[in-house]
């Protein structure tokens, strides 16, 4: 469960194309640092921009395993380790420290042909400091890792320890890697649900469907101290469903929970818990029954007010998308319904810094009429509005965002409510009158799709879609606070779904990585940069056939890229490779 963040009459604006010249580069300088890489793949930059690459791949020696690969700011190579063989997709998870040490946390078969779950560390220079094998047989889920501010590597997953028994257990490792504890909570974990926190002080909590060691099965919330030892391991509910399921800590350290599940006492139903510190449950309330299992969210604000909307069964029995508010002391603030019978998706909620709720879904009204609807709610619970911005909507592409000032977005494939179908990008004022509708192109695909709103209420899309002029591709739109087009300039075609990616930096450019078609036809892995008036300042082609998976970028504060993809290159050579392009589009490396 995440703490809260971030839509009279309908006025539509039709959106002209601007023809803008592309400058179309090619990379020549991207690192190959290894053949046929696969998922597991993670990418990160230290604080000295060096590139540090973890991937499951066959080095350019010929040789298959786990790699550890870091590459200095230059792109020379500093490090290549193999950490091992036959790596399993999961559990895996890796993290870099303030200093630049990587801990690799991941289920293979050691370099000595053991195999386990283990946790690597390596230093700078790209020596091993240590590689402890935690248990064996490690399932998929639940799994979870983390490295606190100290250095200390927590593992929480269902596996078989070094002993050869079965559970759910919760380890730390210290600096050096040593075990300070392996804690078994319990045996036949469910895969879901599961989460795992520490709280400011370092304590772990673990919340989980599993057969505890006395053998009864429920919802079990532990907390372990800094030292392993089990403070409490309380069963909170049984038959706990997968969904829907949230949970979060407020800086206290208790534990706030909405799960559907068949409470203590016998009763089923979505529950909101709240539990202490020290594992007592402050107060179980049962929002419903029967709830589905989608649409569903849940989030804490900054005073521990505990908001819901899910589609469930009231305990009136009425049916239909409800939205709740409950106090930190379990006082239910409010409780009423939107609508009913609302599709699975699209659903977004957020809530603001006045404790307004905003929800859009595609759903029934209570008066009956199907559409898409942007709603909103004041900390009291009382309906600001609830516009119906459009019938039909297609499930995908789709996004909901606020700005500073209390105004709504929505960014939506739909008929509006003319009959005109398309992508469009729709403001509401706090009040919810439609500043304006704007159709920015039609029969949108599924993927790629990005939207941002920046601070001046300025906004920005990057989709593949049919613009209006009846041109396919992949399109950069700029709106203005007031709706009006800045730029929208198409720098591609047929862009496919993976991999994409659509960042902004300070200055309002705007960046996409996408596997795409370029306006002359080459097909390839592009990166592309829009400046903050429109004009493209250059579309990069990395390579050709680039893999869905093994696929990552950043951008530091000098606008320079770093973009690490599986692909063929433009010489034809197949591979790893890392990237970096100046804020010009010049191939440092």
């Amino acid at each position: 469960m995440e703490r809260g963040s971030s839509r009279g009459p309908h006025i539509y604006r039709f959106v002209s194309m601007t023809a803008l010249p592309l400058l179309v580069t090619l990379a020549i300088g991207s690192v190959r640092i290894g053949t046929n890489a696969s998922a597991p793949f993670q990418f990160a930059l230290d604080g000295s921009e060096n590139s540090i690459v973890v991937a499951n791949m066959t080095s350019l020696t010929g040789v298959s395993g786990i790699y550890v690969t870091k590459l200095s700011s230059a792109g020379k190579i500093v490090y290549s380790d193999r950490l091992g063989y036959s790596v399993a997709t999961a559990p895996f998870a890796s993290f870099l420290d303030s200093a630049g040490e990587c801990f690799v946390v991941d289920s293979m078969t050691a370099l000595n042909g053991v195999s386990g779950l283990y946790v690597t560390k390596i230093n700078t220079s790209g020596a091993i400091v240590y590689t402890t094998r935690l248990g064996t047989s490690p399932a998929t889920q639940p799994f979870a890792a983390t490295l606190d501010p100290s250095g200390n590597v927590h593992v929480v997953t269902s596996m078989k320890s070094l002993s050869g028994v079965a559970g759910l257990y919760s380890i730390k490792l210290n600096t050096a890697g040593a075990t300070v504890y392996s804690v078994s909570l319990g045996t036949k974990p469910a895969t879901a649900p599961f989460a795992a926190n520490l709280d400011s002080a370092g304590n772990e909590f673990t919340l989980s469907s599993l057969t505890a060691a006395n053998g009864v099965s429920g919802l079990y919330l532990s907390k372990l101290s800094t030292t392993g030892s089990l403070a409490f391991n309380n069963r909170i509910g049984y038959n706990a469903a997968t969904a829907p399921y949230g949970n979060g800590f407020d800086s206290s350290a208790n534990l706030f929970s909405v799960s559907s599940m068949t409470s203590t006492s016998g009763v089923s139903g979505l529950f909101l818990l709240k539990v202490n510190a020290n594992g007592t449950t402050t107060f179980s309330s049962r929002l419903g029954y029967s709830p589905a299992t989608s649409p569903f969210w849940a989030t804490l604000d900054s005073s521990d007010n505990t908001y819901t909307v899910s589609n469930l069964t009231n305990l009136s029995g009425v049916t239909g998308l409800f939205y709740s508010k409950t106090n930190s002391s379990g006082t239910t603030i409010y409780n009423g319904r939107l609508g009913y019978s609302p599709a699975s998706a699209p659903f977004a909620v957020t809530v603001d810094s006045s404790s307004n709720l905003y929800s859009v879904a595609n759903m029934t009204a209570l008066n009956g009429s199907k559409g898409l609807y942007y709603s909103k709610l004041n900390a009291t619970g009382t309906v600001v509005y609830n516009d119906r911005l459009g019938s039909n909507p297609a499930a995908v592409p789709f996004d909901a965002r606020l700005d500073g000032s209390g105004n709504a977005f929505a960014f939506s494939n739909m008929t509006a409510t003319t009959g005109v179908s398309g992508l469009y990008v729709t403001k509401l004022s706090s009040t919810g009158a439609v500043s304006y509708m704007d159709r920015i192109g039609y029969n949108p695909a599924g993927f790629p799709f990005g939207d941002y709103v920046d601070s001046a209420s300025n906004v920005y899309t990057v989709a593949s879609m049919t613009g209006l002029s009846g041109t396919t591709g992949l399109y950069f739109t700029k709106l203005s606070s007031t709706g009006k087009v800045t730029y929208n300039v198409r720098v591609g075609i047929n862009a496919v779904a993976p991999p994409f990616s659509y960042w902004i930096d300070g200055s309002g450019n705007v960046l996409t990585l996408a596997n795409m078609s370029s306006l002359t036809g080459a097909a390839g892995l592009y990166l592309n940069k829009v400046g903050a008036t429109g004009t493209v300042a250059y579309s990069v082609r990395l390579g050709s056939n680039p893999a869905s998976t093994g696929y990552a970028y950043y951008l530091d504060g000098s606008g320079n890229a770093f973009c690490a993809a599986s692909m063929t290159s433009l010489s034809g050579v197949t591979g790893l490779y890392v990237s970096k392009l100046s804020a010009s589009g010049a191939t440092l490396y």
